[in-house]
């Protein structure tokens, strides 16, 4: 039984472009920008604003956004009135807010930015939230997270040394 040295009518389309030479370098080059751009596009790195837009916009969260948003203590709460501020808020992005701001405040200590340790502008947009919010439920869990919040800031005075 002879094999025919000639591809299949059915392999025959997969065949016609074959790019060789300069064409061939385009067409890698396209294809790693193709999919470096795929990857980044589907990240949103390490800048807090865009973590806190993405996880409101599409109540998504990710694995690095604690380490992201830790850091960030009542700038987290700033950036909040920016990224919600106009819009009509749904039970779920207040929710989500407060995710953000226990997020936020899980340890003050950890906080870059020395003044934003002290939680005045979380503690404002949680009174926002309180006089939005009909459902006893959800005004339980923002006065849990105030509550929270409180004692985390509480706890890292104390153990902040003089």
């Amino acid at each position: 039984m002879e094999q025919s040295k000639t591809p299949s009518r059915a392999l025959a389309p997969a065949l016609m472009f074959r790019p060789q030479g300069e064409a061939m370098k385009v067409f890698f080059a396209i294809v790693v920008c193709s999919l470096f751009y795929g990857i980044a596009g589907t990240q949103t790195g390490n800048d807090p604003q865009r973590v806190i837009e993405r996880m409101i916009d599409q109540g998504s969260l990710e694995g690095h956004d604690q380490k992201v948003l830790g850091t960030t203590g009542d700038a987290a709460a700033v950036l909040l009135t920016k990224v919600l501020a106009g819009k009509p808020l749904s039970t779920s992005q207040i929710d989500t807010s407060l995710l953000i701001l226990n997020m936020a405040f899980a340890d003050p200590r950890m906080v870059e930015n020395a003044s934003d340790r002290q939680p005045r502008t979380a503690l404002f947009v949680l009174q926002a939230f309180d006089g939005l919010s009909q459902e006893a439920s959800l005004r339980q869990r923002i006065a849990e997270t105030r509550t929270y919040i409180q004692s985390r800031y509480a706890e890292a005075l104390k153990s902040t040394p003089k």
